[in-house]
């Protein structure tokens, strides 16, 4: 058993003044500590040289700075970086980051594995290991933010990990990224995906931020769905579209409803009906996502001419749709596959 550790990358913006003060220090002490903290890259208490030494020797006694090691940073052709980060306990975790014309998005890990089990999917692979702590999911976007010039823009949970399943390290994680005093990014620049847990997404929008909601469907009628996402037996869509209809309401956001196309599984003119009549009506998107390449998966990629028939036939319904570009194919960004890779190394 590893004995308990405090870092300070768990804490709230608010609680740093009062740290600051038990550690022998002042108010305004524990102000400097949360920007430093907040703008990454340190590596030992004596680089915030803005504090007393004495200061800096106590806190060195009491918290540990950094939740993540890095193990491995891989950059695409197209710009997008794909990082592997030590935990602590020795579990691993990943982070894309990606470049897209005026936008820099960070799509952010919340559990070590997936309990999910979506037949796509290499995050589930060698199972679930544990949920992260919010300062581990913060330290993500901390990272993010301390690669290069450009400023960060946009945050999603889509990495490794179903972020409702871990919802309360999230809704604190979420928090001190909104915070002022934290990373003071703005809700509607970040977004949640989820397979769909209709009383954890009303919970979420119990927040009272204009967060995005995004919810992983991949399929239109439940018997289809529950063979790709084996876990959704125990909710049905319509369950799902109902929370969906109540978090716009609630917070006025437009949900996108992401769906992976698969050759063979789910990218048939029908499927494309069937997803058309099912939204019909509804506010919101369809984010279309062609399936690439899973090493340890038996699945096909979907063929062009389904590709375009499938966005074709959604438009030609007006349901708004959109293809989502593959990116990091050379360096495997799919959630997951960098993990596997280091996990799989003699």
């Amino acid at each position: 058993m590893l004995p308990p550790v405090e870092f300070l990358i768990d804490r709230m913006p608010g609680e740093f003044p009062d740290l600051a003060v038990q550690a022998g220090g002042k108010p305004f002490h524990g102000r400097i500590m949360r920007r430093w903290i907040y703008k990454g890259g340190l590596t030992s208490f004596d680089e915030i040289t803005d504090l007393p030494q004495s200061l800096r020797k106590s806190l060195a006694e009491r918290y540990v700075l950094n939740r993540l090691t890095s193990l491995e940073v891989q950059k695409s052709a197209d710009g997008t970086e794909k990082a592997a980060f030590s935990l602590h306990d020795g579990n691993i975790v990943e982070t894309v980051l990606i470049p897209d014309r005026n936008r820099k998005t960070v799509c952010i890990s919340s559990q070590v594995g997936c309990p999910v089990g979506c037949r796509f999917c290499a995050s589930g692979l060698k199972g679930f290991k544990r949920n992260l702590a919010s300062g581990e999911m913060v330290e993500q976007v901390v990272w993010a933010r301390s690669q290069g010039p450009d400023s960060l823009t946009n945050i999603v949970f889509m990495g490794t990990g179903e972020p409702l399943l871990n919802l309360e390290n999230l809704k604190k994680a979420i928090q001190v990224i909104n915070h002022s005093d934290g990373l003071n990014i703005g809700a509607r620049r970040i977004t949640v995906s989820t397979v769909g847990y209709p009383d954890r997404i009303r919970e979420l929008a119990a927040l009272g931020l204009q967060i995005n909601l995004a919810i992983s469907l991949h399929a239109a009628d439940d018997a289809k769905r529950q063979s790709i996402v084996p876990t959704a037996d125990k909710v049905p869509i319509t369950a799902i579209l109902a929370a969906a209809d109540d978090y716009r309401q609630r917070t006025t956001r437009d949900v996108t409803f992401e769906y992976v196309l698969i050759g063979g599984v789910n990218d048939s003119s029908g499927d494309a009906e069937t997803l058309a009549a099912l939204l019909k009506g509804r506010k919101g998107s369809v984010n279309v996502i062609a399936w690439n390449k899973v090493e340890g998966v038996d699945l096909q990629e979907p063929s062009p001419a389904a590709k375009a028939d499938f966005l074709a036939r959604l438009m030609k319904r007006k349901i708004p749709a959109t293809l989502r570009e593959s990116r990091g194919d050379d360096i495997a960004a799919a959630c997951g596959q960098l993990r596997l890779k280091i996990e799989r190394s003699p």
